[in-house]
């Protein structure tokens, strides 16, 4: 078994590393779209420039280092998220890895804010359980 902290810290680590590969892969869609602008543009030093810096960008951005740590996290955690019932299944993975707020996953399933909160402590438990 699995300390609750420790299973807590992973799966907002995971939640953060999940957001943090979505922002990056927004942010590699945007500088393409640049550089496919830039390149459809009369060519010219300046043109040239816009480009190396974009290409420069897009090298900087871990993206793949971003989605093996999530990649792991998630190996780690997911098969026991999804032995869990439906409703703790959509909550775990609503809060802890979408990042969806409480109040929110709560509206959807029926329960009130707090409902969801005491119900992720003891699917948090469960989850520890069977690590």
């Amino acid at each position: 078994m699995k300390e609750i902290n420790e299973v807590k810290k992973d799966l907002r680590e995971l939640k953060k590393l999940t957001h943090a590969s979505r922002a990056i892969e927004s942010a590699v869609k945007t500088h393409l779209a640049r550089i496919k602008t830039l390149k459809n543009l009369p060519s010219s030093e300046r043109i040239s420039t816009l480009i190396s810096k974009e290409e420069e960008l897009l090298k900087s951005l871990n993206t793949l280092g971003k989605i093996e740590d999530a990649q792991l996290l998630e190996n780690k955690y997911m098969e026991a998220i999804m032995s869990l019932d439906p409703t703790d299944k959509t909550i775990a993975l609503n809060t802890y890895i979408n990042g969806v707020p409480y109040w929110k996953t709560g509206i959807e399933l029926g329960f009130s804010e707090e409902g969801v909160r005491k119900r992720i402590t003891k699917i948090i438990k469960k989850i520890a359980l069977s690590l």
